[in-house]
C-alpha cells in the first residue's frame, strides 16, 4: 500500500480492501456518522464495499496516528463544473478533501488537523493552486480545523448537502498561496534588536510565523535589527500584535507553549502539533507572573547547570522550532 503523506505520528496511506471491515465499525458508530454521512445512513460491509470500492477519481486513504488506523482521508481534483458552481474559473490543480476521525477516543486531540496539515502540504508539493473544503455551518469543530490550517471562509452556501434528512446550509472554504505555516513563534515584548533579527531568520528558513507582542524595545526599522536578518528579512511572515490581550485574540484556539525557565516540563518532554503556538519572553524578565500563571501545565523549560541564569533568546528559540519540526518530521525541510 503506498503512503501519501507523513509527518511525525501521522501517516496517510491508500486505502485498501482490507480496511473496509474498519470503516463499517465506523461507520455504524452513531457519533462518528452525526457528522459524517448522518446517523440515518449506517453502513454495512457490502454498502462500504460498494461506495469505497469504486473507481471514480477520487483519492481514499486511511490516516494512521502512532501507529493505529484512526480515521479516513480523501481527495480529489475539482471538476470545472463545481468549479464554476462557486464563481470561480476553472481550475485543474484545485483539489477537494474531506476526512473524518473514527476512533471517538482520539476527538479533541487535534489529530483532525494534524493529518490535514499534512495532506495541504502533500498537495502543494505536487502542484495543487487551491484547496476547496464545505463543511455544514453547523460543524463548529470541522470549521474550526479547517481554520487552523490556514483554509478561510469565502462563501455561506444555503440547502446545499443533503444530511440527516434535511439539506443543511454550509461554508465554502479555501486554502490558497500554499501550506499554512508549520509553527508560529511568539517574542512578548523583545528588547534586543539582533535577538529578534536572528530569530526572523530562523522562522524564514523553516517556515515558521514570526509574532511581536507591543511595546518593542526597539523600532522595526532598526538597523540591526536587519542585519541580523540579513535579507531574509523582507521574506519573513511576520504579525505585530499592539498587547497581550490582542495577540490572544488573534491566535485563539491554537494550542500554546511558553518557554521559561521556571517551566515544570522539559521542551522534549510534550507532544508539539502542526500550528502550535511556542511564547518566549523579554531577554531580561522572560514572561510575566501575569502571563505564567495562567500557563496550566504548557510551560517549558530547556535544560541548564544550575549555577546559570538564562540562554540567549535567538537560541532558545532554535532549540524549541527544532525540537517541534523534529517531531513533526521537518516537514518541506530538506
Amino acid at each position: 500500500m503506498a503512503v501519501v503523506a507523513q509527518e511525525g505520528p501521522v501517516l496517510i496511506r491508500d486505502l485498501v480492501s482490507a480496511d473496509y471491515g474498519t470503516l463499517a465499525r465506523w461507520l455504524s458508530d452513531r457519533r462518528v456518522l452525526a457528522f459524517y454521512e448522518g446517523r440515518d445512513r449506517p453502513h454495512s460491509l457490502d454498502l462500504v464495499r460498494m461506495r469505497f470500492g469504486t473507481e471514480d477519481g477520487v483519492r481514499r486513504c486511511i490516516l494512521v496516528f502512532a501507529g493505529r488506523d484512526v480515521g479516513y482521508v480523501q481527495f480529489y481534483r475539482e471538476d470545472d463544473a463545481e468549479m464554476r458552481s462557486y464563481g470561480w474559473e476553472a481550475d485543474p490543480n484545485a483539489y477537494g478533501v474531506d476526512l473524518f476521525i473514527g476512533e471517538v477516543d482520539l476527538w479533541n486531540r487535534g489529530v483532525g488537523t494534524r493529518a490535514l496539515s499534512a495532506l495541504c502540504r502533500h498537495l502543494f508539493q505536487v502542484g495543487a493552486t487551491r484547496i476547496v473544503v464545505d463543511p455544514q455551518a453547523w460543524n463548529t469543530r470541522a470549521i474550526r480545523c479547517y481554520e487552523k490550517c490556514g483554509f478561510r471562509q469565502v462563501r455561506y452556501l444555503p440547502a446545499h448537502e443533503w444530511h440527516e434528512g434535511i439539506l443543511r446550509d454550509c461554508w465554502l472554504m479555501e486554502l490558497v498561496g500554499g501550506p499554512p505555516p508549520t509553527l508560529h513563534i511568539a517574542l512578548v515584548e523583545p528588547e534586543i534588536p539582533a535577538n529578534t533579527g536572528n530569530v526572523g531568520r530562523t522562522c524564514v528558513l523553516c517556515g515558521v510565523h514570526l509574532h511581536l507582542v507591543r511595546p518593542l524595545g526597539f523600532s522595526l526599522d532598526d538597523r540591526y535589527l536587519r542585519r541580523a536578518g540579513l535579507d531574509y528579512w523582507a521574506e519573513l511572515e511576520l504579525s505585530v500584535h499592539e498587547s497581550w490581550t490582542a495577540f490572544l485574540d488573534a491566535l485563539q484556539g491554537r494550542a500554546m507553549w511558553y518557554f521559561s525557565g521556571r517551566g515544570a516540563l522539559l521542551y522534549t518532554d510534550v507532544s508539539y502539533a502542526p500550528g502550535d503556538v511556542l511564547v518566549f519572553g523579554r531577554e531580561s524578565r522572560g514572561l510575566s507572573e501575569e502571563i505564567l500563571s495562567a500557563t496550566g501545565d504548557r510551560c517549558l523549560r530547556i535544560p541548564m547547570l544550575p549555577q546559570t541564569r538564562s540562554l540567549n533568546l535567538s537560541n532558545a528559540v532554535a532549540i524549541g522550532v527544532f525540537e517541534a519540526l523534529r517531531q513533526l518530521n521537518f516537514p518541506g525541510l530538506v
